[in-house]
């Protein structure tokens, strides 16, 4: 797959400044690089890989391509001998980080709480990262296998429900900001410093007032988060956050790839946050 004829296509017209397909477009690793830094020679990945255990979700976002995606998977779930194989796969090829995550909700697993200790049984020192909804991380053996992640990102698109449901149908802000913190006491309960428990604000035109992104840090900070950012999205294309382009949030936080970070802990804490801010994420929307 990586070796390939088609593979080496796509290579070849990136290093020559093409876009060989439309999603190379809204590719969230796109970027500018000299022609002297282009490596012509191709090599397994060891830097990150996606790992989606299902592509089943409970609720619908509007931006999301779950259930096109779900109509060409052979099966909705992946059964734990394949998680297993995955797992050994991830330690052969030494990957540095897996972005335990796609289109699916991680936690809908029915076996989740195996799957999670055994990835990090087999991979010690791998970065896992996982986002979720939050909504379903509901129970103390679906927080016991949240522990093995190195970092845990809890998309909530608002501060009530009427701001999350125009982009989250089906979602609930109540349950999801009670599981967030839900999360945040066990961890803290149990004299853990991971995962790192950030909530992942998606921006959009109606949730982007400076009084509403000022409530969502009060209510960070009363969760007891690690961080909390902004993430400005163009899908839907009507939801642009014009307030964040034209640079009306400047002065929140932090800038870094994502868009805007605030960081809620120590300052020793704040070190690692934002080394964990360096380390690119997926921008599962």
């Amino acid at each position: 797959m990586f070796f390939g004829a088609k593979a080496q296509h796509l290579r070849s017209e990136l290093a020559r400044g093409k876009l060989p397909i439309l999603t190379c477009a809204r590719c969230g690793d796109l970027k500018r690089v000299p022609k002297s830094q282009v490596d012509p020679e191709p090599r397994l990945p060891y830097r990150g890989m996606l790992l989606e255990n299902t592509v089943r979700c409970n609720i619908y976002c509007i931006g999301c391509d779950r259930q096109s995606a779900a109509r060409i998977r052979t099966t909705a779930q992946m059964d734990l001998e394949k998680l297993s194989r995955m797992a050994d796969l991830v330690h052969d090829l030494g990957l540095q980080q897996l972005f335990y995550l796609n289109l699916g909700e991680p936690f809908l697993s029915p076996n989740i709480g195996q799957e999670l200790p055994l990835l990090r049984s087999k991979n010690p020192d791998c970065r896992i990262v996982i986002s979720t909804n939050g909504i379903i991380l509901n129970t103390d053996a679906k927080r016991e296998a949240a522990m093995s992640a190195s970092h845990l990102l809890f998309s909530i698109a608002g501060i009530n429900d009427e701001m999350l449901k125009k982009y989250e149908h089906y979602g609930s802000f109540e349950k999801a900001y009670a599981n967030l913190k839900a999360l945040v006491d066990y961890r803290n309960a149990r004299g853990l410093s991971k995962p790192i428990i950030e909530w992942k604000y998606l921006l959009f035109n109606w949730n982007d007032r400076r009084p509403t992104v000022q409530r969502a840090i009060e209510l960070a900070k009363a969760a007891g988060v690690d961080a909390i950012s902004f993430w400005p999205t163009n899908n839907p294309f009507f939801g642009y956050s014009f307030r964040y382009r034209l640079g009306m949030l400047n002065d929140v936080g932090f800038k870094c790839w994502k868009g805007r970070e605030v960081d809620l802990r120590s300052p020793a804490r704040a070190e690692e946050l934002h080394l964990a801010a360096d380390e690119k994420t997926p921008r599962r929307e």
